[in-house]
């Protein structure tokens, strides 16, 4: 039980936990820091992760057109190596990307334009 009383965070759908192995020594301070300042170890990470994309973030357009050319490129290798059609392969390629998080809508938006050859 803690000393200090603090809010609930609020399960939200709009939220995904992801984990993350640390070093003791920096979960030690983490959790130090967290409780001397009476805030949230997800806030100091999700605070320094904002920072992170607001100033070395790539552009989700970018991401995207990246992932859809890696999408092509691995699918010509393949191509004569057992995998059928471009469009089974996309079929694995929107499992993996649902089982790893990514939005539905966004794996449609990805799988498009690699069956139709767009960027």
């Amino acid at each position: 039980m803690s000393l200090i009383s603090r809010k609930a965070i609020k399960k939200d759908k709009e939220v995904k936990f992801v984990g993350v192995h640390v070093p003791l020594q920096i979960n030690s301070y983490l959790t130090l820091y967290a409780y001397t300042n009476r805030i949230s170890k997800s806030q100091i990470i999700n605070d320094l992760l904002e920072k992170w994309m607001n100033t070395n973030g790539v552009p989700i357009d970018s991401l995207l057109m990246e992932l859809q050319k890696e999408i092509r490129t691995t699918y010509q290798t393949l191509k004569g190596k057992g995998t059928k059609s471009l469009l089974q392969y996309c079929g694995a390629i929107r499992k993996e990307l649902l089982k790893k998080g990514i939005h539905p809508e966004t794996v449609e938006i990805i799988l498009k334009n690699v069956v139709n050859g767009e960027n």
